[in-house]
């Protein structure tokens, strides 16, 4: 059989598996104006271990006045920059979006109080700081802040970057070996399909199951040892293939 009647043979083949080390690919050939593509997928997955610890803080209090809101935002806030400081790290915690309001009740909405609320996130190397010193600093001091842990990627476009590498590697492989099946070779790539956004590339969080809870209620350590964050990558890659040499 020619090369071209090889060709339209394989023009209705389809394949596709799961491999021991977890690549999962598929694969096609069909002719178009005489000239043939292999088009090509395959999925690259791994485990990560998160290299950020984030603090989540959220202060929160009802109070008989405004002005009492504000004066207890205040205290928390200096309590828990003075917790920091010892670990030099004050200067990374990021406040966001105070704001107090009125509280009433009853038909006639006889005011009753006001509360207010503000968030707060600090985001630590775990390979450069102590993160249970710094765990047990916060849960030590604030009165009326609950504090929150989990771990995440400090760059998840490496980890994208490196899948869409051993993704696209382990395509090319494949549609050389069904190129060369088919008395031919890979001539260019025609076209690239990635979509992040999807479930083609996802990231998961490692989040830790304590917090922190003010008035001296119970506290717990979390887990400082999260499961590795599984991500995972896929391509669709066509390429060109010409008759061999």
């Amino acid at each position: 059989m020619s090369s071209r009647g090889a060709l339209i043979a394989l023009s209705t083949w389809r394949l596709s598996w799961q491999s021991k080390g977890r690549i999962r690919e598929g694969w096609s050939v069909h002719m178009s104006e005489n000239l043939a593509v292999v088009k090509v997928s395959a999925t690259a997955e791994d485990k990560v271990d998160p290299d950020l610890a984030v603090f989540t803080l959220r202060f929160g209090k009802k109070c008989e006045t405004q002005q009492e809101c504000a004066d207890d935002f205040a205290a928390e806030q200096d309590r828990v920059i003075r917790a920091l400081e010892p670990f030099g790290i004050a200067d990374a915690l990021g406040f966001d979006g105070y704001s107090s309001y009125v509280c009433t009740s009853g038909r006639r909405a006889v005011v009753t109080g006001y509360e207010y609320y503000c968030s707060a996130t600090l985001k630590v190397e775990r390979e450069v700081h102590d993160i249970a010193a710094i765990w047990a600093a916060l849960a030590s001091r604030v009165s009326t802040a609950r504090v929150n842990l989990h771990f995440e990627l400090s760059d998840e476009d490496a980890e994208e970057r490196r899948l869409i590498g051993a993704a696209v590697a382990k395509a090319r492989l494949s549609a050389e070996a069904l190129a060369t099946a088919a008395g031919t070779e890979l001539a260019g790539v025609k076209e690239i399909r990635y979509n992040r956004s999807g479930d083609s590339c996802f990231w998961r969080v490692a989040c830790a199951d304590a917090s922190a809870t003010p008035n001296g209620a119970a506290s717990s350590m979390p887990d400082l040892h999260p499961e590795p964050i599984e991500v995972e990558c896929s391509v669709d890659v066509d390429w060109w293939v010409k008759p061999s040499a």
